[in-house]
């Protein structure tokens, strides 16, 4: 039990000790980082023996995550790339794999001037913030169900980003430090007054949304980008959540018996609020990558044309080498060997679903490396091509080589 006058590191191995007892997964870690959110102090520059006040909030810490309650939901917040997300119970945590969607989906949108982008089951906003990190002129709007997990959106909206290349924030609006348990500072009669009728700054724009009906808002071909990490974990995975997740929302996790619901869902009702050359980029389970495929090829007119002929028509005519083109033949790609698959491992990561939900993700060089070798061009000639016809291009070399589950 940890006590009063305890030395620091004395206090960390007592706590490691009953962490790894009770099984949790990076105890040292963790009880690092309990230590500090007892006391405010790292371990690695601290002597002072704990006051008992410091005892008590950490044996209380200690204690609820031997529980298992995961460790973000008691630090209160939680790093996504270089920002802070406010998490807590009721909302899904961040995890670093999502930090590779977010990237992906950003990479979508190199040399757009303002894309509009949607981001559907945004829990904490992680993935919306993150491509308005990577791309600050994007329009985002994150759509949120659940009442719970709107609350730590909407603070993550107005608070995640301020001082991460925005404008400095205004003394009208809320801090990033206000609590929701924290009486509001009281700046004067004339002050409250502008406080309470200005609408607050958000960084992307928080919507409380249901994915199965939202679509009907939405006008046809106005989205450059539609990004997801919806739940799908089937009814058997529900069953063998490790400790920690178990206490995340179901509602963020569960997606019926085969774990396709939303995905059926996006497939069926969102492509026609993409406009030409946009993309729809989606977190998936571990085993989905061929069901989501077959879900999106189902509801797509145009994938057995593009997966038969494999011709890409340009938008406008371009001209390389003093040579004008309107299309490209893509049908060297289906000379495409297993090796040369096997040879880019980054392409994708698989993992656990209960732990870190899965990502797929190609880059843009390499769908054109892909083409250069299919259509017996000079890579250059792809590396040239306007923004959004290097986007087409990347969508038929994926849906072609991989069947497209995560990028288009």
């Amino acid at each position: 039990m940890v006590s009063e006058a305890m030395l620091p590191r004395a206090a960390v191995r007592e706590v490691e000790q009953r962490l790894t007892a009770a099984g949790c997964p990076d105890a040292d870690f963790d009880a690092r980082e309990l230590f500090r959110l007892a006391t405010g102090r790292d371990v690695r520059l601290s002597d002072r023996p704990l006051t008992a006040e410091q005892a008590a909030a950490l044996e209380v810490l200690c204690t609820r995550r031997a529980a298992r309650e995961p460790l973000q939901y008691l630090c209160g917040s939680w790093s996504f790339l270089d920002f802070e997300l406010a998490v807590g119970p009721g909302v899904l945590c961040p995890r670093a794999d999502t930090e590779v969607v977010a990237q992906a989906a950003a990479e979508t949108l190199a040399g757009i001037a303002a894309p509009r982008v949607l981001d559907l089951c945004a829990g904490t906003g992680c993935l919306g913030l993150g491509i308005k990190r990577f791309c600050p002129a994007a329009q985002v709007t994150c759509v949120e169900k659940s009442p719970a997990a709107f609350a730590y959106l909407e603070k993550n909206a107005r608070c995640a980003l301020t001082g991460q290349g925005r404008q400095a924030e205004n003394v009208l609006e809320p801090s990033a430090l206000e609590q929701a348990n924290v009486p509001a500072f009281d700046w004067g009669p004339s002050l409250n007054a502008l406080r309470a009728d200005r609408k607050p700054a958000y960084a992307v724009q928080p919507v409380q949304g249901d994915l199965f009906t939202y679509w009907e808002t939405l006008p046809e071909g106005q989205l450059e980008l539609i990004v997801s990490n919806p739940p799908y974990l089937t009814a058997a995975e529900m069953e063998q959540l490790q400790p920690e997740v178990a206490q995340e929302p179901a509602m963020a996790l569960e997606a019926g018996e085969d774990g396709l619901v939303f995905y059926r869902a996006l497939a069926q009702h969102y492509k026609n609020a993409l406009c030409p050359g946009g993309a729809l980029v989606l977190e998936i389970g571990w085993q989905q990558r061929e069901a989501v495929t077959a879900l999106l090829a189902e509801n797509d007119e145009n994938t057995a044309a593009e997966e038969n002929a494999l011709v890409m028509k340009l938008d406008k005519p371009f001209t390389f080498e003093g040579q004008t083109y309107t299309e490209v033949d893509l049908s060297g790609l289906e000379d495409t060997t297993a090796a040369d698959l096997q040879a880019v491992g980054r392409f994708v990561t698989k993992k656990n679903p209960a732990a870190n939900p899965a990502t797929v993700e190609m880059t843009l060089e390499y769908a054109q490396f892909r083409a250069a070798r299919g259509a017996h061009l000079p890579l250059e000639f792809f590396e040239r091509l306007p923004a959004k016809e290097a986007i087409k291009l990347k969508g038929i070399v994926v849906g072609f080589l991989y069947g497209g589950a995560g990028d288009n």
